[in-house]
């Protein structure tokens, strides 16, 4: 027999797009992964789902029993765009005062004294 694997993830105030297989082969060496892209339609908090299911088959291939392993519900806030920006303010204010006005401030000083 072989050991497949089916891993979905599912919400309807997302856009999701696979970027693996749902269905994969578990190795008994190397680590499998699933992975998609995830983007929030709808601004609040909204349920993604993830199921994991087992899928038991003949060394045929022939499919013998779906088994579902794993169901969990994962919370996801997401943010209106003006308060990611206020958010992202506040958390970099340090690297955006370096990144800009540090060099602003040293432009216009530099051109002040070029004028006089």
């Amino acid at each position: 027999m072989s050991d497949l694997m089916e891993v979905n993830l599912t919400g309807s105030a997302f856009k999701i797009e696979k970027i693996t297989p749902a269905q994969q082969y578990i190795s008994k060496i190397e680590t499998t992964t699933w992975s998609w892209s995830v983007t929030p339609t709808k601004v609040g908090e909204h349920d993604l789902q993830l199921v994991v299911t087992a899928i038991f088959t003949t060394d045929e291939g022939k499919k013998i029993r779906r088994l579902k392993t794993f169901d969990e519900v994962i919370k996801v806030k997401s943010l209106p765009l003006m308060e990611q920006v206020i958010n992202f303010f506040e958390k970099e204010y340090k690297w955006l005062f370096a990144t800009f006005l540090i060099p602003i401030f040293l432009w216009y000083r530099k051109r002040r004294k070029d004028s006089h």
